[in-house]
This record gives structure tokens, C-alpha cells and sequence, in this order.
């Protein structure tokens, strides 16, 4: 096994549709988190 200095993920980063794709699901995760957070806080007011 020989040791390049690079990490394997590297490649991966390289072609913006990974990137893109990551930035896409982060933002569904947040936005689904605070919907998930509004939702109890609107559950508690009733």
C-alpha cells in the first residue's frame, strides 16, 4: 500500500456535483431541523 500525502476523499471533492450535492442535503437537514423545532414549539403553544 503505498502512501500518495493525499487523503482519498480528495478526489471526491474535486468534481463540483459532490459538492453541490453536500451543500443541497446540509441545507434539507438544517431546514428539516428547524421545521422539526418550530413544529414542537407550535405543539406547545397549543
Amino acid at each position: 500500500m503505498a502512501i500518495t500525502g493525499t487523503p482519498p476523499w480528495s478526489s471526491l471533492s474535486a468534481h463540483p456535483e459532490f459538492s453541490m450535492l453536500d451543500i443541497v442535503m446540509l441545507a434539507l437537514g438544517l431546514g428539516f431541523f428547524v421545521l422539526s423545532v418550530g413544529y414542537a414549539y407550535a405543539c406547545e403553544r397549543l
